[in-house]
């Protein structure tokens, strides 16, 4: 039976079942929002993210989630999610360039620890303590050449059917040639091994040495978040206390809020997840081998790749666990070997020593 691609579509379009052989689903109708329902959409924007004085555009302060959740507590049974998301999507919506996304922050997760009373105040005060010395400090980078501020994170790449994972570390340092007086390298570790404690320590036992020659700070300050599972962790704080001995430095380690761990590392895996789409698409291929993704972040993401092909059997010494270190975000690592631990960037009249 000789049938056109053309009338066969019409056919399929029509819903037609004359071709005896050939069944198609009936037609789908589209859920359509009950217009009071969309009426009461509208009345609760323009009470939570009223468009702005003069302006054609509303500015939403916090995630679509907890607007939803919002809207869901008065209106229960009136729209899913899925159909409220949808609307807002045909609002002229503006984000915010820095919405508090938190869920401590926003109360979202009010029947968790840091949801309400004394643990909700101490986990603000710690996202604006850290936040804040973190820019102080980079700013301070202008005039100082005395010190270098390190960024660190791990974040995942894709090539073939694998994931890899990757530590970004981000070095910011005084650069008088600079615009901004500010310079910024950014360095890659890539392997095929877990993001662990391991992989850490592989990557800093090469790479310590290289910063301190490289850079020679007379301190060192290190922001990460506190992922227990390879940065806020004993054996991480042994292993800068080790570093601060063996290269008579002083080593200050921030750790980030939680739910606050953005950080311009994030910006520098994106920029090279790009170059490795773009690599794809210009190459039409598919990439099957690690060294190529070490080429691409070489060459088309402007920063420095190194492949880790195997992680270090070096162990640290025998150490106790540091109880308590979850509550604290500041680590001073001296060069005699001792180490204090403060509750945020500005709470230096007391600490722990571990």
């Amino acid at each position: 039976m000789g049938l056109s691609e053309g009338f066969l579509r019409k056919a399929r379009k029509r819903g037609s079942d004359f071709l005896g052989h050939l069944k198609y689903p009936p037609h789908v109708k589209r859920v359509k929002v009950a217009p009071d329902d969309i009426e009461t959409f509208q009345d609760f924007l323009n009470d939570q993210i009223p468009i702005q004085s003069g302006r054609n555009f509303r500015r939403q302060p916090f995630s679509t989630s907890h607007l939803y959740k919002l809207y869901s507590e008065g209106h229960p049974d009136d729209l899913t999610e899925a159909t409220f998301r949808k609307l807002l999507k045909k609002e002229n919506v503006h984000h915010d360039d820095k919405p508090d996304f938190c869920g401590y922050c926003n109360g979202d997760y009010k029947d968790k620890r840091k949801g309400s009373g004394k643990n909700l105040e101490d986990h603000i005060r710690a996202k604006n303590a850290q936040m804040g010395y973190y820019k102080l400090m980079k700013a301070g980078l202008k005039t100082d050449n005395s010190y270098i501020l390190i960024v660190q994170d791990f974040t995942q790449l894709n090539y073939d059917t694998k994931d890899i994972q990757d530590l970004v570390i981000c070095v910011y340092y005084h650069d008088p040639d600079h615009e901004s007086k500010i310079g910024l390298d950014k360095y890659h570790h890539i392997g095929a091994f877990p993001n662990t404690m391991s992989f850490v320590r592989t990557v800093w036992d090469k790479f310590i040495a290289h910063a301190i020659e490289s850079y020679h700070p007379e301190e060192v300050l290190i922001f990460s978040d506190g992922c227990g599972r390879h940065f806020k962790i004993s054996e991480n704080m042994e292993m800068w206390r080790s570093f601060a001995i063996n290269f008579n430095i002083k080593f200050n380690y921030y750790f980030f809020a939680s739910n606050h761990g953005h950080s311009v590392c994030d910006a520098v895996a994106a920029n090279s997840k790009r170059a490795i789409k773009l690599y794809k698409q210009e190459h039409k291929t598919v990439i099957t081998e690690v060294e190529t993704i070490d080429e691409i972040i070489n060459i088309e993401s402007n920063s420095v790749s190194m492949l880790i092909t195997n992680l270090s059997d070096a162990n640290i010494d025998e150490f106790e666990a540091m109880t308590g270190i979850t509550k604290c975000h500041v680590f001073e690592f001296h060069h005699d070997g001792s180490l204090h631990a403060y509750q945020d960037a500005y709470s230096f009249e007391t600490f722990v020593e571990y």
